[in-house]
């Protein structure tokens, strides 16, 4: 082979590699400018779904305790209708806060991570309780998860109860179920990654139990002045750190 020939065998060599550059890196552009408007569009439309599970529950909140559990049993039904989804069972709040919406339980911890409540492909998902959990929320500690979306819907403002300040002002989570309303105060607010096993449905003894909440108290940033015992109830929300993957952002509250 001559150099000549050699020469126009590598020049088309490296022209092909560039063009093959070129394309690739047009691909993945094009790829990442999707996967950021699809996020925005269903940030968007969650904030939409939030708007519209809020004004659906609002007047649960408001009325006597002997009015508010075939209310809130109701509400829930409305809401499974309206989204053509079973697995709603209540709506959270957390007054003062962008945070309130429907929670689901499915049958794993993955489908509504990209699954809203109405059943949609959504990479902002949707609250969803623990599918170890019972439905009615009576077990030791019961946990909701939810995206930590940029524009603000979901569970984004748990960071913000790592500010002493910020948690004075929103001291409580209110929870509708068919069976009413249940209201939790929150005691414990922190940044852990997911070494820490915090989310924990049964314990085999009430020392276990108490064994997580000591864990869990001394984990906090906030004082609260909150003592919890083996006979109360915990919540836990749980939201990504978006500083690493494998952190999160968990606020835990006690039934009242």
């Amino acid at each position: 082979m001559s150099k000549r020939t050699k020469d126009k065998v590598k020049n088309n060599f490296i022209y092909t590699i560039a063009i093959l550059a070129v394309v690739g890196f047009a691909g993945f552009f094009a790829y990442s400018l999707h996967g950021f408007f699809v996020h925005e569009r269903d940030g968007r439309l969650a904030l939409e779904n939030s708007e519209a599970a809020r004004g659906m529950f609002e007047d649960v909140l408001t009325l006597g305790q002997r009015d508010v559990e075939l209310l809130a049993a109701a509400r829930i039904h409305e809401a499974r209708e309206l989204a053509g989804n079973g697995d709603i069972v209540a709506f959270i709040s957390i007054p003062g806060t962008a945070i309130g919406d429907m929670v689901v339980h499915g049958g794993d911890n993955y489908h509504y991570l990209r699954h809203d409540a109405y059943g949609a492909a959504s990479q902002a998902g949707a609250l969803f309780l623990d599918y170890r959990n019972a439905p009615d929320f009576n077990d030791p500690s019961s946990i909701i998860y939810g995206h930590n979306m940029r524009n603000g819907s979901m569970f984004h403002d748990l960071r913000y109860f790592m500010e002493q300040d910020f948690f004075e002002r929103h001291p409580r989570i209110a929870l509708i179920t068919e069976q009413g309303v249940m209201f939790y105060e929150i005691f414990s607010a922190f940044s852990t990654t997911v070494d820490f096993d915090y989310i924990q449905t049964n314990f085999k003894t009430p020392e276990d139990f108490e064994g997580l909440v000591d864990e869990i108290v001394r984990r906090s940033v906030v004082d609260s002045g909150i003592t919890v015992t083996r006979d109360d109830r915990m919540l836990i929300l749980s939201t990504c750190n978006l500083s690493g993957r494998d952190r999160r952002f968990v606020v835990a509250a006690r039934l009242i």
